[in-house]
């Protein structure tokens, strides 16, 4: 299954003066997720709700420097140079991230 594309957003719902929901935000503002903060909004929750609006951005990042690394490691290097180990950890988050 393919995930909703991007670009993703954040948005904030206010209840009250201590409660805030952070949600993700797809096209047509579709929620994709929510994060529940039950007192004073945190650092952490609204760092934790960029990232997850960044997803698909990162996702894209990641296959193409995946692509201009090994691109580049098959002119320049045998496939176990010290290089190989971020095309290891790249393949590993996009799989991850794609679920396979």
């Amino acid at each position: 299954m393919k995930h909703t594309p991007g670009p993703w957003e954040v948005s904030e719902e206010w209840h009250g003066d201590l409660y805030i929901d952070s949600y993700i935000e797809g096209e047509g503002d579709t929620a994709l997720a929510k994060i529940v903060n039950n007192v004073c909004k945190t650092d952490q929750a609204e760092a934790n709700a960029r990232l997850i609006a960044a997803a698909p951005d990162l996702l894209e990042a990641c296959k193409e420097a995946l692509n201009v690394l090994v691109d580049w490691d098959d002119l320049n290097q045998p496939d176990d140079g010290p290089e190989w180990l971020f095309v290891t950890a790249m393949k590993d988050a996009i799989a991850k991230a794609q679920g396979v």
